[in-house]
């Protein structure tokens, strides 16, 4: 049966700053005890899945994600000399960690299957390791000599990961540029109409000249007024609303930010 991740929270984000204190307050929250190994081991894996969904310029909706993931360390239960509730943590973590191993094994053989569902962490790793992704794995090892055993085995783990051979391609090139072509006929669209609406139009302003207001002596007020002239583009003021958001949405698109 395909496992479920009990206690999974989706909270939307509001800025680059929630997120961080989201990842902070998890990072309170996750398990750690002490062991013969290590008096800091984390006692289970921890996930994070950012999911953006944006819509593009013909109103198509794409979707990213981005997991972090922080696994837990493989420590031999002898070593760590671990214990009723710690000694349940350690074959949780390593069970987790040997069916990763284990997919991706079947990944690098080229096998017809690939046992994502044998556990819940893999479960939640299959976007990453599969379809359109790229992944990054970085390998935390022991620089002691007491711990050559485990580092090697997790080197030799990020060598197999390293000739995973994903489908991942680049769309974002041909997305983008199909995006930029629906984009600029739109602003032509909306510019080819802010041309036939806009026209000149000219005001009469009159300002009251104070300083020769106190050359007359108050005798003469009329010739006191400053007859202003003012002309202005008017008749397409919502085409050029719509217009500046176009241009806004196309700079953010190409990184350049507003001007």
């Amino acid at each position: 049966a395909r496992a479920i991740a009990e206690g999974r929270v989706d909270v939307p984000l509001a800025d680059a700053p929630h997120a961080t204190a989201l990842l902070l307050r998890a990072e309170r929250a996750k398990r750690r005890a002490a062991t013969a190994m290590n008096e800091r081991s984390s006692r289970a894996h921890a996930l994070l899945t950012i999911t953006l969904v944006q819509t593009d310029a013909s109103l198509r909706e794409v979707r990213s994600t981005l997991c972090l993931a922080d696994l837990g360390g493989s420590e031999q239960l002898k070593r760590s000399q671990a214990h009723g509730e710690r000694l349940r943590e350690a074959v949780n973590i390593n069970l987790g960690l040997l069916a990763l191993k284990n997919c991706v094994g079947a990944l690098t053989s080229g096998a017809s299957h690939v046992p994502y569902h044998n556990s819940k962490l893999t479960t939640l790793l299959m976007p990453g390791l599969s379809g359109r992704s790229q992944t990054v794995v970085v390998v935390c090892a022991s620089p002691e000599a007491a711990d050559a055993g485990e580092t090697m085995e997790a080197l030799r783990f990020g060598e197999l990961c390293a000739v995973v051979e994903s489908s991942a391609k680049l769309p974002s090139a041909s997305l983008m540029e199909q995006t930029l072509r629906t984009l600029d006929a739109e602003i032509a669209r909306i510019e080819g109409e802010v041309v036939a609406k806009e026209r000149w139009e000219t005001e009469v302003e009159h300002r009251l000249d104070e300083r020769a207001l106190d050359d007359q002596a108050g005798h003469d007020r009329a010739r006191a007024h400053e007859r202003i002239l003012k002309t202005k583009l008017v008749g397409a003021e919502a085409e050029r609303a719509q217009l500046e958001e176009l241009l806004e949405r196309r700079r953010e698109l190409l990184g350049e930010g507003s001007v």
